[in-house]
């Protein structure tokens, strides 16, 4: 019985002694690059756009999806916050404005950049507090009305309590 756990012992070792040079032995194979045109953006479905009117949507539009949604991460509570400004951009303007952050869509595409204040908590890595913010922006796709993109407009305050 002793000589056969020995046996079974040896063998397991010898076999992942034999297995880890192997792995050293693999090269790493880059993933190939993506392949024909980018896809548009889809985001998440937002508000009903009005196609022929000058502005497809207005602040009220956006006033009453965030009455109902809440910001996307956002751990406040979706009334803690209102709609200040609404405006239409290209979206090269807005990634402009968001520091050069690229919106996924064609430079010249229009979208909705909503201006947010109010109170605003996001958290952070599990072992440390959730950073405030006073305001805010959501992105929303002029042609379809989805909310694209959403982030703060500030540095936060590292010590709110949950």
């Amino acid at each position: 019985m002793r000589r056969a756990i020995t046996a079974i012992l040896v063998a397991g070792t010898v076999g992942l002694l034999a297995g880890c040079g192997r792995h050293e032995e693999q090269k790493e194979t880059p993933l190939p690059l993506p392949q024909g045109t980018p896809k548009r953006p889809t985001g998440l479905p937002g508000l009903t756009v009005n196609p022929g009117a000058p502005e497809p949507f207005t602040k009220s539009d956006v006033a009453a999806y965030f009455a109902t949604h809440n910001l996307p991460l956002n751990a406040g509570a979706k009334g803690d916050f209102t709609v200040a400004n609404l405006e239409f951009l290209t979206a090269k303007q807005a990634s402009d404005r968001l520091a050069g952050e690229p919106t996924g869509l064609n430079d010249n595409d229009r979208v909705g950049f909503a201006t947010l204040t109010g109170k605003f908590i996001f958290s952070g890595p599990s072992n440390t507090k959730p950073a405030t913010f006073s305001s805010a922006y959501a992105l929303f796709d002029a042609a379809t009305g989805n909310l694209l993109m959403d982030g703060t407009l500030e540095s936060g305050k590292g010590d709110n309590p949950r």
